[in-house]
């Protein structure tokens, strides 16, 4: 029999489930474990987006301040908003600007997991800054997990690569 276990992944959550598995494992009965070889367990990963600290910023409700973009410095040009984004507290909407544009679109979450939907933007041409708002947005569209640190929020691609990092901040 082959199974799988869809788990909803929180701190509280994933915690329970590792201490639940590792409890099972250690009662499984003796004949159980004659030397017979279980072709139908599988190994699984659970992975937990560890709970914030207290008065640390939360993924929700936090206004991001980007401050580097592929590893490099992110930069606010002269008569323009910083480039920054904001998850809706209550639904999964995230805003922002790219610093020339608004963006507006959606978010999936699931622990660690994050990924951005139906990204749109308004379309000015601004004189500085175009090149830092389409990396930005490509950034957000290969979004794949986040991790926060601090005041610090680090999205990383699908292969691990940290593509943006940014500051719990105010706006300005």
């Amino acid at each position: 029999m082959r199974m799988r276990a869809a788990v909803p992944v929180g701190a509280r959550r994933g915690a329970r489930l590792a201490s639940f598995l590792a409890l099972l494992l250690c009662v499984a009965p003796a004949s159980a474990l004659d030397g017979e070889a279980f072709p139908d367990v599988r190994a699984v990963h659970v992975e937990a987006a560890a709970p914030p600290a207290k008065g640390s910023p939360t993924l929700r409700k936090t206004y991001w301040k980007l401050v580097a973009l592929d590893g490099k410095p992110a930069r606010t040009f002269k008569d323009q908003r910083e480039p920054h984004v904001v998850l809706d507290g209550n639904d999964t909407r995230v805003s922002g600007s790219g610093g020339c544009n608004n963006l507006v679109g959606g978010f999936e979450l699931d622990g660690a997991r994050l990924h951005f939907t139906r990204m749109a933007g308004t379309m000015m041409m601004c004189p500085d800054g175009m090149e830092q708002e389409a990396a930005f947005v490509k950034a957000l569209e290969r979004t794949a997990r986040y991790r926060i640190a601090g005041d610090a929020l680090t999205l990383i691609d699908a292969k691990g690569k940290a593509i943006a990092k940014f500051r719990a901040g105010t706006a300005r």
